[in-house]
């Protein structure tokens, strides 16, 4: 049986936990499938910037924000969303700053 705990929200929202439990989790044991599985390019570019290499950084394509503060999934079900291989990508980690600093919603 699981136990479960209650914490108060006004010290930390629903959303912003879950944002802390969800990211806590490292994807870069992934690199290495997500390497061959796309063959070295970049999804990003579209491998203008050349074939990605073990420093490309572990992207998710749905954000880990979205999962966190979407409280109509449960935490244990967008956990392993969140994480999935099919939810996850290799890319440049030029591409990933760069994807990064647009607003959500913007592509």
């Amino acid at each position: 049986m699981m136990q479960t705990y209650e914490f108060d929200d006004g010290v930390l929202s629903p959303g912003r936990f879950r944002f802390h439990v969800l990211r806590g989790l490292s994807v870069k044991k992934h690199r290495g499938a997500l390497l061959k599985k796309q063959k070295r390019r970049c999804p990003i570019c579209k491998g203008k910037r050349g074939p990605l290499d073990i420093r490309a950084h572990v992207d998710h394509k749905r954000p880990v924000k979205w999962f966190a503060y979407n409280l109509t999934i449960p935490l244990t079900d967008a956990y392993l969303r969140c994480h999935d291989l099919k939810n996850l990508r290799a890319v440049h980690p030029k591409c990933n700053s760069e994807r990064n600093r647009k607003p959500l919603g913007q592509k």
